[in-house]
């Protein structure tokens, strides 16, 4: 009953009651769907709740499956909702109104007006779609007094408005229900249309779904793998992790509108084929090969599918020619190298149904046994400022099949520094000074390695004055003019000692002692002294000078004597026709003998029997003293001591003299 309707109703409506009945259930054809309408606790529950619908029995105009609306009572308050049928002359509002069923893909529209006398009131329309209400159609509430537009009545079920400020207001509505058409199917394709296991799978739409209704559209995504459903896979990609080779993979695609999804689909299958497979980490063992060393090939297979290795292809190279006597061999026999060659291989994996890409390994170079250390001598072993360094190799370095290396690396050292443009085996004097240590490298190269260094060094001693003395000329009043020449190579201060000697060396008596070479006379590039002998010589008496140079006053010595002389100055025999030596250097050692073996020594020529031979170090001592019987004016000395002993390399002095005391000296250079 209405709230504020009078209780009594019109007996002709008794009938229509009796006859509504037989409205059937929810279907295409048969559906009802109810409105409350409530303001302040008043609602229009005559009939139950005003309705809207369908039935297979029903016409668009009033029959048996519709109620008409009660009349507005007088006085008081009220609210009505109503469907208005001005056609009808009878009943022209319709508490009920059951139309024919909506044909298909068609539509139908339901006007309702809600009228109350309550001012400014809120007023609440609730509804519910029944869930048997066929899903295809659509019902939208237009507010037409208010504006609302297109409430979908399936997703909200309430609608507020508020009441005008006239104490009579009617407020209109719309209901429009439709069928709604299901959007086209798609077409799809899955890419790559030939995967593999490591390929991802896409499910694209190479033409869109199209809905009749100009409805948005989504896509809802189905794959199967062999006829079997991934309900967790929804997206339109596939990881490669879920395939496995052989396998089927179809994607179903289905379009819906938000209301309906459409029958139709579109899909697409591809099958994932077998995949290539992988070599990496190339390598020949052992990487620095040597003639005696098989060669073996390193790799690591890989194959996405995990099917085995079967029919890979192998190829050797030798200098880049294919060994085609050692296809798909792993190992190279050592009877197949040389030195000097240069192997790769290439591989082409095979799972034993395709074939991977060509992979080619780094090569390696079958290698020598490293050359053997040669051996040095720096020599002079004791070298001085004025003497070059020369490096002699005594011991000769041979490769592996004793061939004599003939190549080698000279590095020089001065005080452990590399001076990297001296190259060859030899230092020039110019760059040495005194108390440096000179160090010398040889590596020997066989062309293809470098073999284990020699290493010998020498340290530069202080080199002594260098002197030279002529024979005493006459002077004013009885004096000599003793003229003599000395140099240091070290720059270093000079002193000076004189003696003389009238009894062939045997004493010496010093004329003067420790002077400083500044302190004399020099003239024409020769120092100058005055001796006076008028106290100590005799007319025809025979004597010697020896100057003693030192460089410092505890330096060391280099000792010049003069030849003999006397008075008269004559002349020394010894001289004329001349004693002639050779070779002077004497070097056994080298090869040649324009430089002297240790079989023909060193030749003393144009001698005399009464003549002594004696041969001192530079620092005075006695070194061979000899005297014999020339035959063919002759004499070999072997460069051996008096103990028989081989002389080291060094400077010599030599002094002959015979029976008339003449005296004839010079040195001796020996490189051993």
């Amino acid at each position: 009953m209405k709230r504020g309707y009078h209780p009594l109703f019109p007996i002709f409506f008794l009938p229509f009651l009796l006859l509504s009945e037989g409205i059937s259930r929810s279907s295409v054809n048969n559906w009802q769907v109810g409105i409350d309408v409530n303001a302040c606790g008043y609602s229009d529950t005559v009939y139950g709740k005003p309705t809207f619908g369908v039935a297979i029995d029903a016409e668009d105009g009033y029959d048996k499956n519709d109620k008409p609306e009660p009349p507005t009572p007088p006085g008081g308050d009220y609210l009505t909702l109503y469907f208005p049928h001005p056609e009808e002359s009878v009943f022209d509002k319709l508490d009920w109104d059951i139309r024919t069923p909506i044909p298909p893909g068609s539509s139908k529209t339901w006007d309702f007006f809600v009228q109350t006398n309550l001012v400014q009131t809120q007023v609440t329309l609730r509804w519910e779609i029944p869930t048997d209400v066929p899903s295809q159609y659509t019902f939208t509430l237009i507010d037409e007094s208010g504006g609302a537009k297109d409430i979908d009545m399936r997703t909200t079920s309430t609608f507020t408005y508020t009441s005008g400020t006239l104490p009579l207001d009617i407020h209109k509505f719309q209901i429009k229900v439709r069928e709604n058409k299901p959007p086209t199917a798609p077409k799809v394709s899955v890419i790559p249309d030939l995967p593999k296991t490591t390929d991802e799978l896409i499910c694209i739409i190479t033409k869109e779904s199209e809905d009749p209704d100009g409805d948005p559209i989504t896509y809802t995504y189905t794959w199967y793998k062999d006829t079997e459903l991934q309900k967790d896979l929804t997206t339109n990609k596939v990881d490669p992790s879920y395939t496995s080779k052989g396998e089927v993979w179809r994607c179903i695609v289905t379009s819906s509108d938000g209301k309906v999804c459409g029958e139709a689909r579109g899909e697409d299958q591809v099958t994932i084929k077998n995949t290539q497979p992988e070599v990496t980490n190339l390598a020949i063992s052992p990487k620095d090969p040597m003639p005696k060393d098989d060669l073996r090939i390193i790799y690591d297979y890989y194959d996405a599918d995990n099917d085995p290795e079967s029919g890979t292809e192998i190829r050797w190279y030798k200098n880049q020619v294919l060994q085609e006597d050692y296809n798909d061999q792993t190992i190279i026999p050592n009877i197949a190298l040389s030195s000097g060659e240069r192997w790769y291989f290439t591989i082409r994996p095979k799972d034993g149904e395709d074939f991977g890409d060509i992979k080619k390994s780094p090569s390696v170079l079958i290698g020598n046994v490293p050359p053997t250390s040669p051996e040095i001598k720096l020599i002079p072993d004791t070298p001085i400022t004025t003497d070059d360094i020369i490096c002699k190799i005594t011991k000769e370095s041979y490769d592996q099949n004793g061939n004599k290396v003939t190549t080698y690396i000279f590095k020089w050292y001065k005080d452990d520094r590399l001076q990297e443009d001296l190259t060859t085996d030899r230092v020039d004097s110019s760059r040495t000074y005194k108390g440096e240590v000179w160090r010398c490298e040889v590596i020997p190269y066989d062309g293809n390695l470098y073999g284990k260094q020699a290493t010998d060094w020498v340290k530069i001693r202080n080199s002594p004055p260098k002197v030279e003395i002529e024979t005493p000329r006459s002077g004013k009043d009885g004096c000599k003019i003793i003229r003599f020449s000395v140099e240091d190579p070290d720059g270093d201060e000079i002193f000076i000692d004189l003696y003389y000697s009238k009894d062939h060396e045997v004493s010496w008596r010093p004329i003067i002692r420790d002077k400083k070479l500044e302190g004399f006379k020099k003239e024409d590039g020769r120092y100058l002294y005055n001796w006076d002998t008028t106290k100590i010589l005799e007319a025809g008496e025979d004597f010697v000078l020896k100057i003693v140079t030192r460089d410092g006053i505890f330096g060391e010595e280099s000792i010049a004597i003069s030849k003999p002389f006397n008075i008269d100055n004559s002349k020394n025999s010894l001289d004329n026709p001349g004693v002639i030596i050779y070779p002077n250097p004497f070097q056994p050692n080298d090869g040649s003998e324009n430089t002297g073996t240790n079989d023909t020594g060193i030749i003393f020529d144009n001698l005399t029997n009464d003549i002594r031979i004696r041969i001192y170090s530079v620092s005075g001592e006695l070194v061979a003293d000899i005297k014999k019987d020339y035959t063919g004016g002759k004499y070999s000395w072997n460069a051996k001591n008096g103990e028989g002993e081989d002389v080291a390399s060094g400077i010599y002095i030599y002094l002959l003299t015979n029976k008339a005391r003449e005296r004839k000296s010079g040195k001796l250079v020996i490189i051993r």
